[in-house]
This record gives structure tokens, C-alpha cells and sequence, in this order.
């Protein structure tokens, strides 16, 4: 085995973190010797590292602004288009692997249906791994359509982790809850669900831009500190509390930055001029690429990423921040405020007096040079540890002890 295919359909589309994500995979395995295939649709996104990878890709229409715009409705459109365009990602995946019988398939992001019939069809046991960037297969921990989606594909789901060689997941509590969700144990699989770190680039300093410049050039206020709440908005992000808590700390703005999901910018404003923030929340409704990220990340203080205590899945954003190390703020899933805690790279919230927003604000500020020297430095040690060297040398020994 010396190659190894990357299945994953939205890395060259200009949102979430894929393209982050499967350039980080590409280079810790191009370091390892191997060659590189990845399997996507067209788009006028480009992985953020240079690589030698093979790149297959198949055009698609656009389809995801019906997600945001059409409520409930759009996530079914999106859901049928997705299922459709992925079809046809499949069939150009089988011509490839005729003619490959000795390579290992990664599939990154897959839909579940399409992904079981594929296999169903072409028997491609304990030749591929699959990565779980989520686990939410209750009705408590997703949408109504996605829970009744997800209600009936998990005997699929089952069926594609018992014929994988091994399926990965970005902490202990994705795994529990992937196990015990889909009832692995009872089909003697559970065993097949590994843990493996989130990575993300090392710090360079050379590519962290200066602070006063960055906030300049986005045009954010020069004599307030900055609080980045970076990535797709979507309604798993409890937009709500901090927009609540943010309302009662001063000295600060916060900077919301990504582009719409199933939630939208009108959404945010009506929510900032009910909460008197005019003037105080800068948004910028657009999807921020890696060239752009030093900047965005480089005009901010700290960052924020909270989400809903029962979500199961896990935060890119969270990983990305160490990149440029910057400290952040997290609530929600347990491996999130867990990996936080662990590495002391940041706080927690979760609403008491002590650990209010306001509180956390107001601590950072005040924090000695002692304090911010140890601080940083705990945030660049956890990136040496969690690196994609790391992250790829996991993976290879899962795929190679199977």
C-alpha cells in the first residue's frame, strides 16, 4: 500500500473545513511517502498547503444557498441534491478503483445512503476507513429532518463501519456516543472506532500577521480588543447566549466572521438590534480562505466557539485558532471544553458568574505577562502534540494493524 485515496466531495467548496482539513491529511502523508488521490466535486476553493496529489473531480450544480434561504424546505432540497450529485461521485470512484486494486480509501465526508450502496455493490471490504466529523444521531442532538434522515440510515451506518478496516472519530465522547447510538457492541464492531486528534498547521510566525494591521485592514476598531466567532453560521452555534452575554462586557468587539448555513446574516442583525449592539458586532458574510485567515485570526484577541451542551461533534475552528495561537472560549460538546481544560489553551463557558463571558473577558485582560507567556505557550505545545504529522501517523497505524 502505497497509495492512498481521499474521498471528499466538498474540499473545493468555499465553505466549512474540509479543505483544511484534507490539506493537513495530504501533507502528513505525502511526508510519509505515500502518494495522494482525492476524489471531489469542481469548485473555486484549493487546498490550503502546496501537494502533489492527483486530483479527480466532477462538476456539480450549486445547490446550497436553498439550505439557507427556504428553512425547512431547503434542507430536504439540499438533502435530494446531495444524494444526487454523490450518486454520480460514486460511479466515477468505481472506474478508478477498477484499475487500483491496491489502495486504501479515506472517505472524509460521505453521504450515508449513497456511501452503503456503493459498498453494498462493490464489496470493497476492510479496504477503506471512514472519518465521523459528527456523531449526532438523536433527535435531541440534531434538526427534526436530519434526526429523521439519520433515524433511518443508521442500520447503514452499522453495516459501513462493520466492513470498514476501522472508522475514526475526533474524541472519546464522539466515540461513546457513536457506539452507543448505532448499538456497536452488540454487533461486535464497537472496537473498530478510533480516536484520533484533530490537527491543525504549526505555528508560523511568519505567516501570524501583525495584530494593529490586520484590524486595520477589516476595518475593526483600533482601540478595542477583538473577539472572533469564526466559521459557517449555523444553528448548532448558540448565537443567542453570546450575543446575550457579549451585551454586557465593555472594552470589547465581537467579530463574526463565515458564511451563511442554515442560518442567515438578517438572522444575527435582528437578534444585535435587539440586544442594542449596533456598533459593537462587526459581520463579515463571507467564507475566509486560508490566504485570508492569517489575517482575520491575526486582527483578533481571542476566539469564541460555542455550541449547544448535546451536539457530539467536533469544532474546526477550535483547531484552526491554535494555528495562529490564539486562545479561545468553547461551550458545548464535552471533547471541545475537554481538549480546552486538558491543554489550558483557553476557557470554558457555561454561564455562572465565574465563567460568564464578561468574567472570561475581563480575566484576559487583566492577565500579567507571566500568565499570557504561559498561556501561549501551552497553545503552541498542544499544536506540536496534535500536528497532522501526528494525526496521519495515528491513522496509518490503525489502517496497518488491521
Amino acid at each position: 500500500m502505497r497509495e492512498i485515496l481521499v474521498f471528499s466531495p466538498n474540499v473545493f467548496q468555499s465553505y466549512g473545513h474540509n479543505s483544511d482539513y484534507v490539506s493537513g491529511l495530504v501533507g502528513g502523508f505525502e511526508k510519509m511517502g505515500f502518494s495522494i488521490r482525492i476524489v471531489a466535486y469542481e469548485g473555486d476553493h484549493c487546498l490550503s498547503t502546496k501537494n502533489s496529489a492527483k486530483i479527480q473531480t466532477l462538476k456539480r450544480d450549486h445547490f446550497q444557498n436553498s439550505r439557507t434561504h427556504l428553512g425547512m424546505l431547503g434542507n430536504v432540497i439540499w438533502g435530494l441534491n446531495r444524494f444526487k450529485h454523490e450518486k454520480k461521485l460514486y460511479e466515477m470512484l468505481h472506474g478508478i478503483l477498477a484499475d487500483n486494486d491496491d489502495i486504501v480509501i479515506i472517505f472524509e465526508s460521505f453521504e450515508y445512503i449513497c456511501l452503503y450502496a456503493f459498498l453494498k455493490k462493490n464489496r470493497f471490504n476492510n479496504q477503506y476507513c471512514c472519518i465521523f466529523h459528527d456523531t449526532n444521531f438523536s433527535f435531541s442532538q440534531t434538526s427534526l429532518i436530519a434526526s429523521v434522515y439519520k433515524t433511518f440510515v443508521k442500520h447503514m451506518v452499522r453495516a459501513i463501519i462493520r466492513n470498514s478496516r476501522c472508522v475514526f472519530v475526533h474524541g472519546s465522547y464522539m466515540q461513546k456516543n457513536l457506539v452507543a447510538l448505532l448499538k456497536l457492541k452488540e454487533f461486535n464492531c464497537e472496537k473498530k472506532v478510533s480516536v484520533i486528534p484533530y490537527g491543525s498547521q504549526l505555528p508560523d510566525y511568519r505567516k501570524i500577521a501583525d495584530y494593529n494591521d490586520s484590524k486595520a485592514k477589516l476595518g475593526l476598531p483600533a482601540d478595542k480588543r477583538i473577539l472572533l466567532a469564526f466559521g459557517t453560521i449555523r444553528s448548532d452555534k448558540q448565537y443567542d447566549l453570546l450575543l446575550d452575554q457579549f451585551s454586557q462586557t465593555e472594552g470589547w468587539v465581537l467579530h463574526i466572521a463565515g458564511p451563511e448555513g442554515d442560518l442567515t446574516y438578517g438572522y444575527l442583525q435582528n437578534i444585535i438590534r435587539g440586544r442594542s449592539l449596533d456598533g459593537k458586532v462587526f459581520l463579515s458574510n463571507k467564507f475566509v480562505d486560508a490566504l485570508e485567515q492569517q489575517t482575520y485570526f491575526g486582527a483578533s484577541d481571542l476566539v469564541v466557539n460555542i455550541y449547544a451542551d448535546e451536539i457530539r461533534h467536533e469544532s474546526g475552528t477550535a483547531q484552526l485558532a491554535r494555528a495562529f495561537l490564539k486562545p479561545i472560549i468553547v461551550a458545548g460538546p464535552p471533547d471541545l471544553v475537554e481538549y480546552v481544560h486538558r491543554n489550558r489553551i483557553g476557557w470554558s463557558l457555561d454561564g455562572s458568574v465565574g465563567n460568564s463571558l464578561k468574567s472570561i473577558l475581563n480575566e484576559f485582560s487583566c492577565m500579567d505577562e507571566k500568565k499570557r507567556r504561559r498561556l501561549y505557550k501551552s497553545i503552541e505545545t498542544c499544536s506540536i502534540e496534535r500536528s497532522w504529522n501526528k494525526v496521519t501517523e495515528k491513522i496509518l497505524s490503525e489502517i496497518s494493524g488491521r
